[in-house]
């Protein structure tokens, strides 16, 4: 299965497990594909309470944070980058979005 697209290997896998008169696999595989990005768990938040990050909020074990940032609002950010929302379950939806289209992108799904 080399040099095959995400979407190759589960057809591949899929017509392998059915018989040979059922020919659905390109069409099974791409609705899979299709739902991928909604089957990601989002991140799981905690509210910390240790001075002097009272009230900001991190995921384990990965490593977004949200923190209260001035003007800008809330900043969530992780290993590389980060963003601006105006609430921290605007900035929380922000890092699940950020989140989800990593790990389809680690999979070889395009975003």
């Amino acid at each position: 299965m080399t040099n095959m697209t995400m979407r190759d290997k589960i057809a591949a896998i899929i017509d392998k497990n059915l018989p040979e008169d059922y020919d659905f696999g390109v069409e099974a595989a791409a609705a899979i594909l299709a739902a991928l990005p909604g089957l990601v768990v989002p991140l799981v938040w905690e509210k910390s309470h240790t001075l002097p990050w009272d009230d900001d909020y991190h995921s384990l074990p990965t490593a977004y944070t949200i923190r209260c940032a001035d003007e800008n609002g809330w900043k969530w950010s992780y290993n590389g980058g980060h963003g601006y929302e105006r609430s921290p379950e605007a900035a929380m939806a922000a890092a699940n979005a950020h989140n989800a289209a990593a790990v389809c992108k680690a999979m070889g799904l395009a975003p």
